[in-house]
């Protein structure tokens, strides 16, 4: 049986970080972008060390290196930490039970917490766009922060001793050499000493010349790095890791986004609305203007939107006062007359235009990673979606329109500016209400990670497929939602009772992702 003292601690641990796993504290305000920087030899340190942020190459899995720095539970005991590491555990794709690649792998910490992700999916297209296809894993520790002091010290201490050995070596050579020097000037009254010390240091000089020279010969010459990629393996490359930028900070002046921009203020100017440029408007003026701007394209309705149009027309009211819901009547009726010359599968939708304005600040981008955020879904399709996303959105567009028609003429133009530009994160349902909660702590899920189509291309999927699958892996996006629990390591209350005092081993535990298909 587990001690009085551990147990009370365990549990009040666990109390206070279920608490605040929901706490902004934790939670990444902007999303952090991963772009593949260079090709990583497979097998190599890097490919190996479980801190690199990597695309493709091999898992690499915990070892008893990493576990040095790892904090004991309160009261445990643990003769051997390798006896603390995680079994590796063997993934198949749920829909072939064929291998599963690493795709990605990424250091994510919170708080006093290391975190590893490591997300496979089926290199096969016909699985791929199916969430068994794919397989994401967490696992943890607690960092002791004695115990990576001592970690930093210790190398640090030696190479301070390091550094500072030559110099006072050299420091005590010069003073030998000059007290040498004055010694035999005044015994000998000559200066033969003088002329040796200067052959000496133009010796020196060459040498060091002739060093810097080879230096530089290597620096030309680019270390070749292999290209062979194991079966069921992708290449491995780095990962850029780097704060999202704000998006019309890339926008150039030729730019479609730009001159959409331009009409759209031209236009607000000669109606005396000159509003801030947000996503609402962004998105009311893309979709009737987008079509006449790009041939051939033409939006789908969201069902959805339109639903809660048809409920909310009875308020007269709030249809006078905001001119968005005038564009949409409008948008409508051009729609109509568009569906009957445009095919549905030719259609795109609003999620997806903004997907693709989102992804222009940053084209290489790959990963997308933000604790706490929202995903950044290609498409709006209610096939496409997770289960309960539909009825929770359509259950906020409501609430709105009802907020609205309550507001009535009682907010001014500054109340309407403040809730368009808070509009897409307010219809955007919150992923902890349809991502399943945490099978094992029973805490609410959040978003964290997004692997974007980009990667299919530069994974080079076709490329690296077995030999019995024709087409590489197709996607739309992948969207991992992990426990929001720092603190949860796989093991349910019932399962930590049972460990009795002894420490916990590691698991890798598996997360919720969710696949969109290819457009």
């Amino acid at each position: 049986m587990i001690s009085s003292a551990a147990s009370s601690s365990a549990a009040q641990d666990e109390a206070e970080l279920r608490e605040f796993g929901l706490q902004s504290d934790y939670f990444v305000e902007y999303p952090w972008i991963g772009e593949p920087e260079k090709r990583i030899e497979e097998n190599s340190v890097d490919d190996k060390d479980p801190y690199f942020n990597k695309l493709g190459g091999n898992p690499a899995w915990i070892t008893e290196s990493e576990l040095q720095i790892m904090q004991l539970p309160p009261n445990t005991q643990c003769k051997d930490l390798s006896s603390l590491l995680p079994q590796i555990p063997k993934l198949k794709c749920g829909n072939c039970s064929g291998k599963l690649s690493l795709v990605t792998q990424c250091y994510v910490p919170l708080g006093t917490y290391d975190r590893f992700l490591y997300v496979f999916g089926c290199n096969n297209g016909a699985c791929s766009e199916k969430n068994n296809a794919w397989t994401c894993l967490r696992t943890q520790f607690k960092v002791d922060p004695k115990k990576v002091e001592e970690q930093k010290n210790k190398p640090k201490s030696e190479t301070s001793s390091l550094s500072e050995t030559p110099s006072t070596t050299t420091t005590d050579k010069k003073e030998t050499s000059s007290s040498s020097q004055t010694k035999s000037t005044n015994d000998w009254t000559q200066s033969v000493d003088d002329k040796e010390l200067s052959d000496l240091l133009s010796g020196q000089e060459a040498q060091l010349k002739k060093m810097q020279q080879e230096k530089d010969a290597k620096k030309k010459k680019k270390k070749k790095i292999s290209k062979v990629v194991s079966e069921g393996n992708l290449p491995c490359y780095a990962l850029d890791i780097y704060e999202e930028p704000e998006m019309d900070e890339e926008f150039t002046e030729d730019s479609h986004e730009m001159k959409l921009l331009k009409q759209f203020q031209a236009e607000a100017k000669e109606t005396g609305e000159e509003n801030a440029f947000d996503s609402k408007e962004a998105e009311a003026f893309a979709k009737k203007f987008m079509s006449e701007k790009i041939k051939g394209v033409t939006f789908k309705e969201d069902k959805v939107v339109e639903e809660s149009s048809t409920e909310a027309g009875t308020s007269s009211t709030s249809t006078d006062e905001h001119n968005n819901e005038a564009l949409a009547d409008n948008d409508e009726e051009e729609e109509q007359v568009q569906e009957s010359a445009v095919p549905e599968s030719d259609k795109v939708s609003l999620a997806f235009v903004h997907f693709q304005t989102v992804l222009a600040t940053c084209p290489h981008q790959s990963i997308r990673w933000q604790f706490g955020g929202k995903p950044l879904w290609v498409s709006d399709d209610a096939s496409d979606m997770p289960p309960k996303y539909m009825q929770i959105k359509k259950n906020l567009l409501e609430k709105k329109k009802e907020n609205e028609a309550l507001k009535g003429s009682k907010h001014d133009s500054d109340d309407e500016e403040d809730d368009d530009e808070q509009n897409y994160n307010e219809l955007e349902p919150n992923p902890s209400d349809y991502a399943p909660k945490c099978d094992k702590c029973g805490a609410p899920r959040v978003f964290e990670l997004e692997i974007l189509p980009t990667t299919i291309y530069q994974l080079q999927c076709d490329k690296h497929v077995r030999s019995d699958v024709a087409e590489g892996m197709q996607f739309g996006c992948v969207c991992v939602f992990t426990c929001s629990n720092p603190a949860c390591d796989g093991y349910s209350e019932q399962e930590r009772k049972q460990l009795g005092d002894n420490a916990p081993k590691l698991r890798y535990i598996k997360e919720y992702i969710h696949v969109q298909r290819s457009l």
